[in-house]
């Protein structure tokens, strides 16, 4: 009998995210230099920290449908999975263009 591969999960800032560096400015909806208190909730979350995920459950690799993914938004989501799981069998979340399902 096989024993199940353990879950992994790692992130890695996307390769470009400057949001990630010393060097970054961050942009208002118009694009233009703002300071961070300025940042609207959705600029902050949508535009800002992007992460490649490695995700993998079982025999299951996700990490293609992963990438370049807003990291406050992911953990959101997995947080949301972990909720529903707890009283139900089957949880499924959209990730801003994606969907991810778990079961």
């Amino acid at each position: 009998m096989r024993t199940p591969a353990t879950p992994s999960l790692s992130f890695v800032p996307s390769p470009g995210d400057k949001s990630w560096g010393p060097e970054w400015v961050p942009l208002d909806a118009f694009r233009e230099p703002t300071v961070v208190e300025e940042l609207t909730q959705s600029a902050f979350i949508w535009d800002n920290f992007k992460v490649d995920v490695s995700l993998r459950i079982g025999n299951g690799d996700f990490s293609d449908a992963a990438t370049s993914v807003c990291v406050l938004d992911f953990v959101l989501m997995l947080h949301g999975v972990r909720v529903t799981l707890r009283e139900d069998r089957l949880a499924v979340f959209e990730l801003s263009d994606r969907l991810t399902r778990a079961r």
